[in-house]
């Protein structure tokens, strides 16, 4: 190939580094910070409000630019200005140049593995890399021709929509979800109240240490970074040794539910049902609950602990400033509200509908990204 048939990032955008010394007197309202960019997505959900949060952002970023996070490129953050406003020095403001067609597939460009592969690639720092324009700029590419890019525009803003309705399906599913979760389960005043340890075996972790790290044993464990709203993420999973006898007690068990012990205010008492076939076992900043089976069924159970959750209860026994612990022993003699037998299975039966269905969408969800990923192969060849 000739060189003209190769096209770079910096031919298709240009850094924005338009600065304002008084954001409020210069009539912005709202600024944009990394962490209120998501990973993967071009639209933004969160912003802040500069009169109320008092920060110190001067960069401008205007209606329909791109606001891509320098930092941590892993995370793949990047996103489509939908308001005029000041943001992040951790964040580079692009704008694409009209006069190259290619411009037109810069949203595309921006979900593709080859991109974000380059960026990091060229970011520099070992706690926080970062990575600048004049890096990125050089990503090259082959020059798409005018028929390519018409179609992958028109591929991409109607796989956009269809993502942008699965989204509004899943806040409305999550609102329903949490609203009839909340509602459901919250006392009655003929209903009792029970300690979780009357209705369950209540158990700490296994101490993390060095002299664990080699045996003969070794077998997974999981930790507070593989739990996360209801879900167990398998991804990065350690290992250490767990002896024959310590297995008896730290091995995990179908219908578990395991409790983050400790963590921030959001994370503290958060839960998943432990229902995998691998052998698990679980470090001591996770709590396992066990139901006694005859008092309540363990679904039953780990939708009464998420709801303990959601509604502040663990939160209100947690002890610590930023990062919050509720220990085994207040978590064992926490209250909550215990309904009739069949009236807790009709609203549990329910929740696990309303669950199965936020699934759903969010595979949806999902294998839309997954097809706008597939037009990689258009653009690299």
């Amino acid at each position: 190939m000739s060189r003209s048939e190769f096209i770079t990032f910096g031919d298709i955008c240009c850094e924005v580094r338009k600065v304002t010394k008084d954001p409020i007197a210069d009539g912005f309202e709202r600024y944009i910070g990394l962490e209120h960019l998501d990973s993967g997505s071009l639209k933004i959900n969160r912003w802040g409000l500069i009169s109320e949060d008092k920060v110190g952002f001067t960069r401008i970023f205007t209606k329909g630019q791109i606001l891509l996070g320098k930092r941590r490129s892993y995370l793949r953050k990047a996103a489509i200005a939908e308001f005029d406003g000041v943001c992040s020095g951790d964040i580079i403001v692009l704008d694409k140049k009209m006069s190259e067609p290619a411009s037109e597939i810069l949203h595309v460009i921006l979900q593709t593995d080859q991109f974000w592969e380059w960026a990091v690639k060229k970011s520099t720092g070992s706690l926080s890399p970062r990575t600048k324009f004049k890096e990125l700029a050089s990503f090259t590419m082959p020059r798409p021709g005018s028929s390519t890019v018409k179609r992958l525009k028109s591929a991409f803003e109607k796989a956009a929509n269809l993502i942008r309705c699965q989204d509004d399906a899943l806040i409305s599913a999550n609102k329903l979800f949490n609203t009839f979760l909340i509602e459901s389960l919250s006392p009655r005043a003929i209903w009792p109240m029970k300690s979780l340890d009357e209705i369950s075996d209540i158990k700490g972790g296994r101490q993390r240490s060095p002299a664990h790290m080699t045996g003969e044993n070794i077998l997974p464990y999981l930790r507070p970074a593989n739990v996360k709203r209801g879900k167990i993420n398998l991804a990065d999973v350690l290992e250490m040794n767990f002896t024959p006898e310590e297995q008896l007690v730290f091995k995990l068990e179908v219908g578990d539910i395991i409790l983050v012990e400790g963590g921030e205010s959001g994370d503290v008492g958060d839960s998943a049902f432990y229902n995998l076939p691998e052998n698990h076992c679980y470090q001591n900043t996770l709590i396992r609950v066990r139901a006694k089976k005859e008092l309540v069924d363990p679904r039953c159970l780990y939708w009464l602990l998420t709801y303990l959750h959601r509604s502040g209860g663990f939160l209100a026994i947690a002890a610590g400033t930023k990062i919050k612990h509720i220990g085994t022993k207040n978590t064992a003699k926490l209250k909550v509200p215990f309904p009739p037998e069949l009236e807790l299975k009709k609203i549990c039966s329910a929740l696990d509908a309303l669950e199965t269905y936020l699934y759903e969408l969010e595979e949806g969800r999902v294998k839309l990204v997954s097809l706008i990923k597939g037009f990689s192969r258009i653009i690299y060849n």
